[in-house]
């Protein structure tokens, strides 16, 4: 990749060049030597494949229609490609996919889903200086990765989900909890992130519960917070682990506390879900990236949104930065999301930029701003409950940063 590549009709609108000096370029464009002018590549590395195609297939297809979108708009010298990588289910399949990416000289990257897989492939797309955009990786631990410069989530952090999830509890007028934790290197940063927001909301956390990762039950444990005055109840875990724990305080809790859950346990299986008594599930809450469509305008399917919200900020900063290089790209991600005039849609906002004015991009949901971090912030957090069926359901809305 050249160290700078101009997208020639952009760097014109952008300079204010005059029609004539336009039309003389576009002539020579036309001649034997044509205008040397790379093309904005943008790769797709999203789960395929496996369990979590889901979320993979809909994200995919959400950045072929935001690439077709962008294309008809017909602003850039050339169209923008968007190749497709399967980052499959374990990080050698999402290495391999990357590779064949890297191998197409792509510019951007829309993705990886998994945090797991995030974490251990970024270091190379940011040692290729290729712009990466996440939609659905939420760990902690990508807050402060090296080299935020060039990588940003269109999906709130673990650590603002832990804020939501605190918020969530205040709103329950308790002033006391127990955070039960998955004790790893999932758990425990997340753990301590909700310990610190229910503090400085005046929640007194009056124990705190490991769980062992190597457990295959947790009955001890769910049989020591029933005979405890525990105040609300918070469990932090993957879906398993925190699976685990919800079936043995099932078994436990003749009158529940409010219990919080993260995440993860928005998809626990729903025939566990609904054998439990209905008091018991009732008493359940969560709190979790809002990942379901909440307007007409958005695409379809779990987190897409997200995937597509990736793909314009990345062409919009492109525009607005008159090239295809990363690094001028990721410079402009926050100032083409944040503060300007506000616009939906790439072609709202591709003609705002042609019109000399700072564009605000709020994508399909209606909001969207980028905190110097590369995080969206306020960010958006979905309160689910279980229904009898078993399936979580959406319930409202928490915005710990509004």
């Amino acid at each position: 990749m050249t160290s700078v590549r101009p997208l020639r009709r952009a760097a014109l609108a952008a300079a204010g060049l005059t029609v004539a000096f336009a039309a003389a370029l576009d002539a020579a464009a036309g001649a034997a030597a044509p205008l040397d002018v790379d093309v904005l590549t943008i790769g797709v590395l999203l789960p395929q494949t496996g369990e979590g195609s889901p979320i993979g297939l809909p994200g995919t297809v959400a950045a072929e229609s935001a690439v077709a979108a962008i294309n008809r708009a017909d602003v850039f010298d050339q169209p923008v490609r968007l190749l497709k990588a399967d980052e499959g289910s374990t990080i050698d399949e999402a290495r391999v996919g990357m590779e064949q990416l890297l191998d197409q000289d792509v510019d951007a990257v829309v993705g990886p889903a998994s945090s797991l897989v995030s974490l251990e492939i970024l270091g190379d797309l940011m040692d290729a200086g290729i712009i990466t955009c996440s939609p659905t990786a939420t760990a902690i631990a990508l807050d402060d990765y090296p080299n935020r410069s060039l990588f940003f989530r269109t999906v709130p952090s673990d650590s603002q989900a832990a804020d939501g999830i605190a918020v969530q509890a205040a709103r329950t007028g308790v002033t006391a909890a127990t955070v039960v934790y998955l004790d790893d290197a999932f758990g425990r940063p997340y753990a301590r992130e909700v310990i610190s927001s229910l503090r400085d909301r005046n929640i007194d956390v009056t124990a705190e519960v490991p769980l062992d990762a190597d457990a295959t039950e947790f009955f001890e444990e769910a049989a020591t917070l029933a005979e405890s005055e525990t105040g609300t109840i918070i469990v932090i875990a993957d879906a398993d682990h925190g699976q685990l724990m919800l079936n043995a305080l099932a078994d436990v809790l003749v009158d529940p506390p409010r219990i919080i859950v993260n995440d993860a346990m928005r998809n626990a299986p729903a025939r566990e879900v609904a054998g439990w008594p209905a008091a018991f599930r009732d008493a359940i809450e969560g709190v979790s990236p809002l990942g379901t469509p909440q307007t007409e305008q958005e695409p379809t399917g779990p987190f897409a949104t997200n995937a597509f919200d990736c793909v314009n900020l990345i062409a919009l900063a492109s525009l607005a930065a008159a090239s295809d290089d990363p690094d001028e790209i990721a410079a402009q991600i926050r100032s083409v999301a944040n503060d300007g005039f506000g616009c939906a849609t790439f072609a709202d906002c591709a003609a705002t930029i042609a019109a000399g004015r700072d564009v605000d991009y709020n994508g399909p949901r209606g909001r969207l701003t980028m905190a110097i971090d590369g995080d969206p912030s306020p960010p958006w957090l979905a309160v689910f409950r279980f229904a009898e069926s078993g399936l979580a359901e959406d319930t409202g809305l928490v915005r710990p940063n509004d």
